[in-house]
């Protein structure tokens, strides 16, 4: 059987990768304006890890930078969608 497209994932695996994706270049972008560099597999790697999603042939681990700030971002977003409901 051949692999999903994405368009053909079922719809929560779908907000996951949009979630996902979306969280990369949130940290990437963020990482750029302080003048620091992160690998994006490594924040791939971070961002998964935390949202619990497995990926084949991704790095085992983030390192310290982009673990803090994929929590960073995660708090975040928690808040703003917290201050949206009440």
């Amino acid at each position: 059987m051949g692999s999903l497209s994405r368009t053909e994932l079922a719809p929560e695996q779908a907000d996951l990768e949009v979630e996902m994706d979306a969280l990369i270049q949130n940290a990437i972008r963020t990482s750029e304006i302080e003048s620091e560099h992160l690998d994006v597999s490594l924040v791939r790697s971070s961002v998964a890890r935390q949202l619990g999603i497995e990926q084949a042939g991704m790095a085992e681990r983030g390192n310290p930078e982009s673990d803090s700030l994929v929590t960073f971002l995660l708090e975040e977003a928690q808040q703003q969608a917290l201050l949206r409901v009440e």
